[in-house]
């Protein structure tokens, strides 16, 4: 348990930062790791091709981002756990979670394998990238287990206080899907098909050092087979905390899913430039959402041992530094954007003006979003993960959504289609900062608050109840946020 005691003991910047550090780089490495594909596709392969690539990892990377909700449970549960130096329940939330993802592994794959054409089909695929988007998601559905596997052991390791450990499991991933991309690629001539299979085989090699690890040194409390068993209560406790984060990140996803079927019916042009933004702006959120997910971690922690004001500190702190990475990146992505998008394809001047028009205005979204992840990190280390939910409902579908839609139907570029993100984000921005106030004036963040945790009446009361806290202070806190903020 002593590894992870810096996180409550530390000062709060040399902590978050300490943490932080490995999650920034492992961030990188993940989101090269699912861009790797597309470079060497965009290199050695037709325009079809990339298209085609971009539609289905959307899809997969729709499926984690959902699923990435119970992950976010794992890790507050077990900083809660951590900051109590409860070892019982450790164990118990450990084992719930690797048999929970076990059994959700299987039926996403089995899921995705079912509903293949339809979901091409859907996002309106150009029929000239059909055949490369089926190769890429059949293959890649194959490795959910893998994929799912390596996602739920890593949120174990950072809920214990380790970040250093997923940040060396995902170099490992990424420098073996680099080599494995080129090979089958580059020399084998396999397209999409080797992309999805070097990605595949990339992250079983992951996940056998994740659970080897796991096995040999544990995370402060030694984990044997015997632990790896499943516990009602600690699967009522993840649901409290992950299924509004699954909800909120699925309708997330879905509206984005949306965006990219409008674009694609706009043209191959628009669909690959499209893709290739999608994929450079996961580059562009990284250093908020690695700084979230340790605010998540370190908040947690501090929530566990009672440091109520120590975790608005590392709030505080997080957004902070955020948002000194947001600026920088903003900034280079209006002067120079074009070198970014020349990474992926370097040929096709089309494609490159139209991406460099959708990145500028997307890019936009990394100034707000430095401040709502942090904000729903910090929310969900408080078992208040409804809110997350019930924001992103709202901004999707009175902003995003319609925005997307009215905008497609006067014949708006990829410009003004880009808005749409930092436009939503800028309202859910909103409803945290009169959220925020409002748990202030009720007590929550003082040392005898008590948390909702799912007792005897079920995890649906306690969501209910969690529901009613959320939406009821939204409209009264709104009007005096810009007052109290100060």
């Amino acid at each position: 348990m002593q590894r992870s005691d810096y996180l409550t003991t530390e000062s709060v910047p040399r902590a978050l930062l300490r943490f932080s550090i490995p999650v920034i780089l492992s961030s990188i490495f993940q989101v090269l790791y699912s861009a790797v594909d597309l470079i060497v596709i965009g290199h050695f392969a037709e325009t079809a091709a990339i298209s085609g690539v971009s539609v289905s990892g959307q899809l997969m990377t729709t499926v984690a981002m959902i699923l990435s909700g119970l992950t976010t449970g794992v890790t507050v549960l077990l900083g809660q756990y951590a900051g109590a130096k409860n070892e019982a329940d450790i164990k118990k939330t450990v084992g719930t979670a690797i048999t929970l993802f076990a059994a959700l592994a299987l039926v996403v794959m089995s899921a995705l394998l079912i509903f293949r054409d339809s979901l091409i089909s859907i996002l309106n695929t150009p029929p000239e990238a059909v055949h490369h988007a089926v190769s890429y998601l059949t293959i890649t559905a194959f490795g959910t287990p893998f994929i799912m596997g390596f996602s739920v052991l890593g949120s174990i390791f950072r809920g214990s206080g380790d970040s250093k450990s997923p940040f060396l499991f995902i170099a490992t991933a990424c420098t073996t899907n680099i080599i494995l991309d080129l090979l089958f690629v580059a020399v084998l001539k396999m397209d999409a098909a080797g992309a999805a299979l070097a990605t595949v085989i990339a992250q079983g090699v992951s996940l056998g050092l994740s659970a080897f690890r796991l096995a040999h040194r544990g995370i402060g409390v030694k984990i044997t087979l015997k632990d790896i068993r499943f516990s009602l209560a600690q699967f009522k406790r993840i649901l409290l905390i992950g299924v509004p984060l699954c909800m909120q990140d699925a309708l997330v996803s879905l509206s984005f899913l949306f965006i990219t079927s409008v674009i694609n019916s706009m043209g191959l042009t628009q669909s690959t430039a499209a893709g290739i933004v999608e994929k450079l702006t996961s580059f562009l959120m990284m250093p908020s959402i690695a700084i979230s997910v340790s605010v998540a971690t370190m908040s947690a922690h501090c929530v566990g041992a009672g440091l109520y004001k120590r975790a608005m500190q590392v709030l505080r702190t997080a957004i902070s530094i955020a948002l000194g990475f947001a600026v920088v990146i903003v900034t280079f992505v209006w002067i120079r954007g074009d070198l970014l998008i020349r990474i992926f394809k370097r040929d096709d001047m089309a494609v490159i003006e139209q991406a460099v028009l959708f990145l500028r205005s997307y890019s936009l979204d990394c100034l707000v979003v430095a401040f709502v992840f942090n904000f729903n990190s910090f929310f969900s280390s408080c078992n208040r993960s409804i809110f997350s939910m019930v924001h992103s409902i709202l901004t999707t579908i009175c902003i995003r959504v319609p925005f997307v839609y009215f905008a497609a139907k006067a014949g708006a570029s990829l410009a003004t289609i880009g808005l749409a993100a930092p436009l939503s984000t800028f309202g859910s921005l909103l409803l945290c900062i009169g959220y925020f106030i409002y748990l202030g004036r009720k007590g929550t963040f003082k040392t005898n608050a008590t948390l909702p945790v799912p007792e005897e009446a079920g995890v649906a009361a306690a969501i209910s109840e969690a529901a009613t806290d959320a939406v009821s202070p939204i409209a009264a806190a709104i009007p005096e946020a810009a007052t109290d903020a100060e």
